[in-house]
């Protein structure tokens, strides 16, 4: 697929992405997997605070970017350059599709909150849980935080790996029973 929405639904949990992050990441600036620890290198123009900062990524959504990253460069082979025109403002832009060029996009088809939410409801998980609170693209950060809370990652790290300025626990973590 042109759009793997399980990697991209899955690098958002395992790495604690925005909805939009997925979509602004460039293979030779953000992306690092063959270096000895592969991570993600949000720069100081798509990191909300604003730093860069460097999110090591577990082995699953390496190996699936890799296989990803091949499958761009045998689509790139036949479609260089994704066209986009944005839904708000009519504007068309170019996303370039290979890997291997300097402006590669990662995700030249980004999937939307829509289709989240259709695939939330395929898989048959609730949009409210039990407390009334909405499964979106935002739960993945607070499941992200909260495995890092319970895995006793400390306090300063959680900060850095989440991209904040300051200490945000008490809004996204989310205490079990």
């Amino acid at each position: 697929s042109k759009c793997p929405r399980d990697l991209v639904w899955g690098l958002m949990y395992s790495a604690g992405l925005r909805s939009h992050e997925p979509e602004m990441l460039e293979w030779n600036r953000h992306v690092f997997l063959d270096d000895p620890t592969p991570h993600l290198l949000f720069t100081k123009d798509i990191n909300k605070n604003g730093r860069p900062e460097e999110i090591p990524l577990t082995p699953e959504p390496v190996t699936m970017l890799r296989l990803h990253r091949e499958n761009m460069r045998a689509i790139a082979a036949v479609k260089p350059v994704n066209h986009r025109r944005n839904c708000k403002t009519g504007e068309l832009t170019q996303r370039v599709v290979s890997p291997d060029d300097p402006a590669g996009m990662v995700f030249p088809w980004a999937p939307s909150r829509p289709t989240f939410k259709s695939d939330r409801d395929k898989a048959g998980i609730e949009r409210e849980d039990r407390r009334g609170r909405h499964y979106s693209p935002h739960s993945a950060r607070k499941y992200f935080e909260t495995q890092l809370i319970e895995s006793g990652v400390h306090a300063r790290a959680i900060d850095r790996l989440m991209r904040h300025k300051g200490g945000v626990e008490a809004r996204y973590r989310d205490l079990s029973l």
